[in-house]
C-alpha cells in the first residue's frame, strides 16, 4: 500500500504542479494583456500630446501672425498720423505766416491813413486861421 499511497501522492503533487503552472500562466497573461493595455492607454495619451503639441504650435504661429500684423498696422497708422500732423503743422504755420503778413500791411495802410488824417487836419487848422476873424466871430452868438 505504501507504494500505491506514494504514487497517489505523486499524483497529487503533479495535480498541483499543473494547477499551480496553470495559474502562473493565467498570471502570465493577465499581465501581457495589462501591459497591452497600457502600452495602448500610453500610445494614446502620446498621439493626443502630439496632437495638443502641433495644435499649441500651429496656434502660437497664428498669433505670431496676428501680432506682426497688428504691429504693423499701427505702425502705418502712426505713420499716416503723423504726416497728417505735419502737413495740418505746415498749413498753420503757413496761416500764421499770412497773418503777420496782412496784419503788417494793415498797420501800413493805418499808419498811412493817420499821416493824410494828421495833415488834413493840418491844412483844415491853416484855412480857419486864414479865413477873417470877424467871420467866425459873427457866427458865434
Amino acid at each position: 500500500m505504501s507504494h500505491r499511497v506514494s504514487v497517489q501522492e505523486m499524483h497529487k503533487d503533479h495535480e498541483e504542479q499543473l494547477q499551480r503552472l496553470k495559474q502562473l500562466k493565467d498570471q502570465e497573461i493577465d499581465t501581457v494583456t495589462s501591459a497591452a493595455s497600457h502600452a495602448r492607454s500610453l500610445n494614446g495619451v502620446t498621439e493626443q500630446m502630439e496632437k495638443f503639441s502641433i495644435d499649441v504650435h500651429n496656434l502660437l504661429h497664428k498669433v505670431e501672425a496676428m501680432h506682426h500684423s497688428t504691429s504693423q498696422e499701427l505702425a502705418l497708422g502712426a505713420q499716416h498720423r503723423d504726416q497728417q500732423l505735419k502737413v495740418l503743422q505746415d498749413w498753420m504755420s503757413q496761416q500764421q505766416r499770412d497773418m503777420e503778413e496782412e496784419r503788417s500791411r494793415l498797420q501800413e495802410v493805418i499808419a498811412r491813413m493817420e499821416t493824410r488824417l494828421v495833415g488834413k487836419h493840418e491844412l483844415i487848422g491853416h484855412k480857419s486861421c486864414s479865413e477873417d476873424p470877424q467871420s467866425t466871430e459873427d457866427s458865434q452868438p
